[in-house]
């Protein structure tokens, strides 16, 4: 089952810019769909591998429900969470959470999330872009998370400890170790229309790297890297490998075409309320 309207099935296209009939990028097929509960962990041993991380993940927002929600967490304390405030939290384990001075508000939309991290607190060392753009200065510092030498449990959909669970999807989440992976042409691309979409990862991972494709609900936390590097997964449901249609229609915007509410991979008009006849929220009409 696919993620987002298009012209063909499939993940295409990101938030903040209309579609239409230019270049859709390579198709993401699989979304795995977090309720408040779920969660994906791994234990990573301890190894002399390459401090500096890079992450790449489509995130979709499901609810703001007045509670931090932790998309991944890492060791002691590290993590990137969406916050209170409807903006982005990372934390590295240093002195004080790094809060982006922006806002994330659109809850129909898909976020593309690249950061690089260290997990020692180098400033240099710590980016992060959004839909293709960098924003790593727009954070109050730079302090991102990171897998370190020394080992401990990655967590998806929940923090250290188990709490403040994300709600809401998620969609190929790759982890390269030891490398800094620029986003342009390994994760993304702008299109002709100036949309940001997703470029299939054909680099390598790192031997601590992952990739999360969610493509079968018998193996939801298999690594497709070829690393072996599985998560357990628990809590899921079958259904929840796949979208989650009724959650789009939930924005109550007056907009009266699918780009103003970030439908962007599709040229077709319709009322935010009111979808196209036939319309299952999963393939194009």
């Amino acid at each position: 089952m696919s993620l987002l309207i298009g012209a063909s099935s499939g993940l295409q296209g990101a938030a903040g810019a209309s579609g239409g009939a230019g270049d859709l990028g390579d198709t993401i097929n699989q979304s795995l769909r977090f309720r408040g509960g779920q969660q994906l962990t791994r234990t990573i041993a301890t190894d002399s591998a390459g401090t500096i991380s890079t992450f790449s993940f489509w995130v979709k927002l499901g609810a703001n429900d007045g509670s931090d929600q932790v998309i991944f967490s890492y060791g002691g304390s590290s993590y990137f969470r969406y916050n209170t405030s409807q903006s982005w939290t990372a934390y590295g384990g240093g002195a004080a959470d790094c809060n982006w001075t922006g806002k994330a508000r659109d809850y129909t939309a898909w976020y593309h999330i690249v950061m690089q991290g260290d997990g020692n607190g180098n400033s240099t060392n710590n980016k992060e872009w959004l839909n293709g753009r960098e924003i790593s200065t727009e954070f109050n510092s730079r302090d991102f998370p990171g897998i370190t030498q020394s080992g401990g449990t990655f967590r998806i959909g929940d923090d250290t400890n188990g709490n403040n669970h994300f709600t809401g999807y998620l969609a190929d989440f790759i982890c390269v170790n030891g490398s800094a992976v620029d986003p342009l042409n390994n994760f993304g691309k702008y299109n002709s229309d100036g949309v940001w979409v997703p470029v299939n990862y054909t680099g390598s991972y790192g031997s601590k790297g992952f990739r999360l494709i969610f493509d079968s609900s018998a193996g939801i936390g298999d690594d497709s890297s070829g690393n072996g590097n599985d998560f357990t997964a628990t809590g899921f449901e079958a259904s929840d490998v796949a979208i989650y249609s009724s959650m789009l229609f939930t924005d109550n915007t007056t907009s009266s075409t699918a780009s103003d509410i970030n439908f962007n991979s599709t040229s077709t008009s319709w009322s935010s309320n009111t979808p196209p006849t036939g319309f299952n929220g999963n393939t194009a009409d």
